[in-house]
């Protein structure tokens, strides 16, 4: 019998093909429509998650990292997702970017507290869809350490810490995460 490792085309899709979300949220695909809201959204970030999604000076540049990721997005091994409020507000932008069996993560989004425990409703609504549609066995995060709020807040959305790691720069990160 001879092992292979697989071609990516061998793995289920992680774009996201619909919405998810209740009254109050939607979690769903970022399009070049979004990219005003998404650009008010970066202004007043409150917190930033791994390394793959860069945070957008203006709406320009937000448009830019949109039409990146949707090139990303037809690969069918990236996607970029958003979620947004009843109002069409956005609260958080989150990447997936698949490694085999295994996915990284990375994201930003609203500085309201309140707003940021609605985000880990949806964060966790959307890691689950990956883990269990998509034939993952495991997602990450790297945050930076000794950040308790995030540690709680991913804490509440099925995150686990894995302990810490070092990134190339020599910068110490919390791997986090949702298996």
């Amino acid at each position: 019998m001879e092992w292979r490792n697989p071609a990516h085309e061998d793995y289920t899709s992680v774009v996201l093909p619909g919405e998810l979300g209740t009254g109050e949220w939607v979690v769903r695909g970022i399009t070049p429509d979004d990219a005003a809201a998404l650009a008010s959204l970066a202004a007043r970030i409150g917190y930033e998650w791994g390394d793959l999604l860069s945070v957008p000076g203006s709406e320009q540049e937000t448009l830019n990292l949109i039409r990146e990721w949707e090139s990303l997005r037809a690969t069918g091994q990236a996607d970029l997702v958003g979620m947004f409020g009843s109002d069409g507000s956005p609260l958080f932008a989150v990447a997936v970017q698949r490694h085999d069996l295994t996915a990284e993560l990375s994201g930003w989004g609203t500085d309201i507290e309140s707003e940021r425990k609605v985000s880990m409703q949806g964060i966790s609504v959307w890691a689950s869809y990956l883990r269990d549609s998509c034939d993952l066995i495991r997602l990450w995060i790297d945050v930076p350490p000794h950040d308790r709020h995030t540690d709680f807040l991913t804490h509440l959305a099925g995150f686990r810490s894995e302990g810490t790691v070092t990134k190339a720069d020599g910068t110490t990160r919390e791997r986090i995460s949702f298996l």
